[in-house]
């Protein structure tokens, strides 16, 4: 098995944040794009990770304190965070202070 196959988050892909007004000055350095990027890939090896943790995890006996489902629901729970902060990573790139803002408090929470 594939590491790519691990996480369920789509690609970065520069040509979706470009703008129209911003037309021949592709070659301008954009700091901001190029640390969500970083992080977005950063986020992309964590979910691996998380996704690897949890296929791990053994089923609990019937002597454990958590049931099954109960299990399921903490991982849907904390997988569900993990990739709201994948999309709220991407959506920062939008260049509005306050969206930035707002998304950074949100991966604060989520994280």
């Amino acid at each position: 098995m594939r590491n790519d196959d691990l996480n369920e988050l789509p690609e970065w892909d520069d040509d979706e944040f470009r703008d129209e007004d911003e037309e021949g000055e592709e070659w301008k350095p954009n700091p901001t794009r190029d640390l969500c990027k970083a992080m977005y890939a950063q986020w992309n090896h964590l979910l691996i990770v998380l996704n690897a943790a949890f296929d791990s995890l053994k089923e609990p006996g019937e002597d454990a304190i958590f049931s099954k489902d109960h299990l399921e629901d903490q991982k849907q729970m904390i997988l569900g965070d993990a990739y709201e902060v994948g999309a709220k990573i991407r959506s920062s790139e939008v260049g509005l202070y306050i969206i930035r803002m707002e998304n950074a408090a949100i991966i604060r929470k989520n994280a």
